[in-house]
């Protein structure tokens, strides 16, 4: 469904009732995406959500990552460049089967997620380029053996290259 001019909210769309997706490509549209992925919630065969060039909205459960509990949905990609994001999605702290993440020109103002790195052990690639990310960069102390590629060009990282760099 990519490169088209679809609008509307994607979590009021009949996609929510398709449970047997297992990619969903809705880039370049002008379509609304939820933060809190609850309405993806039990689309447990639903593994790449890529929705780059699209508009990001929040909802009243997407600020509490404790308050949705998605009991199926596990993503191994997800790509939301360039959507406007301000924070990173709650629901991305519930993830722990990630293996590809482009959150790319999103204006976070922000630190480095370490913690993607921390609950996704299979994580091969991290594009954060472009994202306004802020402060220190801070790694996880433990080695990471699938990492294959940080992208964090084009932002706002200060402090000195981490002692642990090479544990990544």
């Amino acid at each position: 469904l990519s490169n088209n001019q679809l609008t509307g909210n994607i979590a009021s769309s009949p996609l929510i009732h398709l449970r047997s997706l297992e990619i969903l490509i809705l880039s370049k549209n002008r379509l609304e995406i939820p933060l809190s992925f609850k309405s993806f919630a039990y689309h447990a065969k639903l593994k790449h959500f890529i929705a780059d060039s699209n508009q990001a909205i929040s909802d009243n459960s997407e600020l509490d990552a404790q308050a949705v509990v998605f009991p199926s949905l596990q993503l191994e990609v997800l790509v939301l460049s360039n959507c406007g994001l301000t924070r990173y999605p709650a629901f991305l702290h519930l993830q722990h089967n990630l293996k590809y993440i482009d959150l790319s020109h999103n204006p976070f103002k922000r630190g480095f997620p370490a913690w993607l790195l921390e609950n996704n052990f299979q994580l091969d690639t991290l594009i954060l380029r472009n994202s306004c990310l802020i402060g220190a960069l801070r790694l996880p102390s433990f080695a990471h053996a699938h990492i294959r590629k940080i992208d964090i060009t084009h932002n706002k990282i200060e402090g000195q290259i981490p002692t642990n760099i090479e544990a990544v």
